[in-house]
C-alpha cells in the first residue's frame, strides 16, 4: 500500500511541475528574420534597403527605422539620393525602409560585420536588395525565405543576392533538440513504472524515434515558415496523437516483472514530461536549430 501510495504521489508531482504556469506576454518569441551579409563592402558611405511587392491594401507601417547607419552617413538619405533611389527602383516595388510595411520591420546594421539584420512581423517573404554608393545605384534580382532565420550573402561588386541554409539540416536539428531530452526523461521515467531499459530499449527507441519524426513532420515545417501561433496550436493536438500511439505500442510490447503493469500511465507522464521539456530545449536552442 504504501509503494503505491509513494507511485502515485511521484506521477502527480510530475504532472504538476509540466502544467505550472509560466509568464505569457503579447509580443514574446523569436520573430522572423533575414541578415544581409556584404561582400566586397564599399570603403565609403552606401544606402541599402529591400524592396517588395506590396498587395496589402490598408495603409502601411511607415515607422520602420534603421538602428545604426551603414558606413558613416549611410542610411540617412539626402532628397537627392532618394530620387536616384526611386528612379532605380522596378515598377510596382516598395521600399521596406523607405515605404514601409503592413506589420513592423527593423533593421540593424553592424558595420564591423558587414551585415544588416532585418527582423519582426512586417519582414516580407521575397524581396529584392537595393543598394547605393558613389558609383550609383544598382537592384539585385529577387529571392525568397525558405527558413525563419535566414542569411543571405549580397555581393556589391557583382549584384548578386545569394541565399544561405540547408532547410534538411535544420529539420535534423530540430529532431535531435527534442529528442535527446525525450529519451533521457522517458528513459529515467521506465524506472519507477517497473520497466527495465535492458529488456524494453528497442521498443522504446523505435518508438520515440517514429514520434519525433512525426512531431517536426508537422511543427517543424510551420516553424520553418514562421508560423509559431499554428505550432502553438498544433502542439497539444500532435501531443495527444502521440500519447495515443505511445499507449498502444506500450501495452502491447513493454515487458515488466510486475503483476499490475501501467503502461498507458507511464505513456501519459512521459509524454507530459517530455514535451515541456522538448518545448523548452527548442526555444532554448531555437537560434542554433533555425541557421
Amino acid at each position: 500500500m504504501m509503494q503505491k501510495k509513494k507511485f502515485r504521489l511521484f506521477c502527480l508531482i510530475a504532472v504538476l511541475l509540466c502544467v505550472l504556469p509560466v509568464p505569457a506576454g503579447a509580443d514574446v518569441g523569436p520573430k522572423d528574420q533575414a541578415t544581409i551579409c556584404l561582400v566586397n563592402p564599399p570603403a565609403g558611405d552606401y544606402y541599402i534597403d529591400l524592396l517588395y511587392i506590396n498587395d496589402y491594401q490598408s495603409s502601411l507601417y511607415s515607422d520602420n527605422t534603421y538602428q545604426y547607419t551603414a558606413g558613416t552617413e549611410g542610411a540617412l538619405l539626402r532628397p537627392a539620393d532618394e530620387t536616384a533611389l526611386r528612379a532605380a527602383a522596378p515598377a510596382g516595388w516598395t521600399f521596406v525602409m523607405l515605404d514601409g510595411t503592413p506589420a513592423p520591420t527593423w533593421a540593424n546594421i553592424d558595420n564591423s560585420a558587414h551585415t544588416i539584420e532585418y527582423g519582426y512581423f512586417g519582414l516580407p517573404d521575397a524581396f529584392r536588395v537595393i543598394y547605393a554608393d558613389e558609383n550609383g545605384v544598382q537592384v539585385s534580382e529577387l529571392v525568397e525565405r525558405t527558413m525563419f532565420h535566414q542569411f543571405f550573402y549580397y555581393d556589391c561588386a557583382t549584384n548578386t543576392l545569394t541565399p544561405t541554409g540547408w532547410i534538411v539540416r535544420s529539420y535534423a536539428k530540430q529532431i535531435l533538440s527534442t529528442l535527446l531530452p525525450t529519451l533521457v526523461i522517458e528513459g529515467l521515467l521506465l524506472i519507477p513504472f517497473g520497466f527495465s531499459l535492458r529488456r524494453n530499449w528497442k521498443v522504446f527507441l523505435l518508438a520515440n524515434l517514429c514520434t519525433q519524426v512525426l512531431m517536426t513532420a508537422v511543427l517543424g515545417v510551420a516553424a520553418m515558415q514562421g508560423q509559431l501561433w499554428s505550432v502553438n496550436l498544433l502542439f497539444v493536438p500532435v501531443e495527444l496523437v502521440i500519447f495515443v500511439i505511445e499507449s498502444l505500442v506500450y501495452r502491447r510490447w513493454l515487458q515488466t516483472d510486475r503483476s499490475q503493469p501501467h503502461p498507458v500511465l507511464y505513456a501519459l507522464v512521459a509524454n507530459i514530461a517530455s514535451g515541456a521539456c522538448s518545448v523548452f530545449s527548442l526555444y532554448l536552442l531555437f537560434d542554433w536549430v533555425m541557421f
